[in-house]
């Protein structure tokens, strides 16, 4: 068995809700990214939610605090969990403090646990994080399996976590949770279902821990995708979260307008951020459209179905002298980045090569995700 950490150790008391249930507590210790013994805070298992099918009582404000408080301390239906959590979220912060602490005496459940959910509880962002982990729950299949990953990620934010969804086991850091929100939870890219062929051929640029490929082959297990992601950490999760995909294959490199320079990443905090920039620190070799294209296609002038292109800026740079090598791309959709490159460029050349261009509407973030169509071209 793998040494702990010391510096990254997460123990029964860090989780704690094990000791409420009586469920055994699980651990795991494994290899780090790099080869290297590194000890994995823990494994969040599929909760069975149907096992307390028991009503949310809905007469005052004292049994809603009550429902809410066994949000946290059992698996319930899915159902209950969501009308628990908005009545959760229409408590104020020392509401919710008050309501914590009750439901810690009331179902005895250990002080550490009861100290971390009244942190979380507790914030300014109170109702922010109640919908966070009603969003988690739908991705990890039930509130506590949310709420326990949740914690798990604040305890060690830096450290890889394995989880079990629907989509299967996922990896991913406290910084990774943005992505598991948009592209699991919230399925942003539903509207190019409708547009993709049987065995349609996919390129994800901008790829990262792998939640759009893992999204995508749920519903279209026939397709096959190429993924690519520049920064050396996130493309480690990737390639362990595509893995067990059929016809998935995982790339490191940059977007770039050119194949073979070499441009500097950096790393953020919150991974979806990471980008190239002058002042970026972690070298990275780029590939040109056009190559990843072929690649993709399987052939020099090959055709593909969809290119997904999410790359924090460098989406001008990627296709700006690229309008030969979208007539290649039966559909497009990209998310934009008007703080970091030139849209207006990058929309004229969108505009020359596709007859429809729309946004996609709904979403979380404020960039503009465009769906890019043009009806008229072969769909392979």
């Amino acid at each position: 068995m793998a040494e702990r950490d010391p510096g990254v150790q997460v123990d029964e008391d860090t989780i704690g809700v094990g000791a409420a249930m009586d469920e055994p507590r699980r651990h795991r210790a494994d290899v780090g990214l790099e080869g290297a013994p590194r000890q994995l805070p823990v494994r969040i298992e599929d909760p069975d939610d149907t096992a307390h099918p028991s009503p949310l009582p809905r007469t005052s404000r004292r049994s809603a605090r009550l429902s809410a408080a066994t949000l946290y301390t059992r698996p319930c239906a899915a159902p209950i969990a969501r009308r628990a959590g908005r009545a959760v979220a229409a408590l104020t912060p020392r509401a919710a403090r008050t309501m914590t602490a009750g439901a810690g005496k009331f179902f005895r459940l250990d002080a550490p646990f009861m100290s971390r959910s009244s942190s979380i509880l507790s914030r300014a962002s109170f109702r922010t994080r109640m919908a966070r982990l009603s969003s988690l729950s739908k991705v990890t299949g039930g509130p506590l399996s949310a709420l326990r990953l949740a914690l798990a990620l604040r305890s060690a934010p830096t450290v890889p976590v394995a989880v079990s969804t629907r989509y299967g086991r996922i990896w991913l850091r406290a910084g990774d949770e943005q992505a598991v929100h948009e592209v699991l939870a919230s399925a942003e890219y539903e509207p190019v279902l409708e547009h993709l062929p049987p065995h349609a051929r996919v390129l994800d640029v901008g790829a990262h821990i792998g939640t759009f490929a893992l999204w995508l082959a749920a519903r279209r297990p026939d397709a096959t995708m190429l993924c690519v992601e520049a920064e050396p950490e996130t493309f480690d999760l990737l390639s362990r979260n595509t893995e067990r995909l059929t016809g998935v294959r995982a790339l490191a490199a940059a977007a770039g307008a050119r194949d073979g320079e070499t441009v500097y990443v950096s790393r953020r905090e919150a991974s979806m951020a990471n980008r190239v920039e002058p002042h970026g620190t972690i070298p990275v070799e780029t590939r040109g459209f056009r190559t990843l294209v072929s690649q993709a296609a399987g052939s020099g002038d090959g055709t593909i179905a969809l290119a997904k292109i999410d790359v924090e800026g460098s989406e001008e740079a990627l296709l700006a002298d690229a309008g030969a090598t979208l007539a290649r791309v039966a559909t497009l959709v990209i998310e934009l980045h008007p703080s970091l490159c030139d849209t207006h460029r990058v929309g004229a050349v969108l505009s020359a090569s596709y007859a429809t261009i729309k946004e996609i509407g709904g979403r979380t973030s404020s960039k503009p995700l465009l769906l890019c169509r043009d009806p008229r071209r072969t769909r392979p």
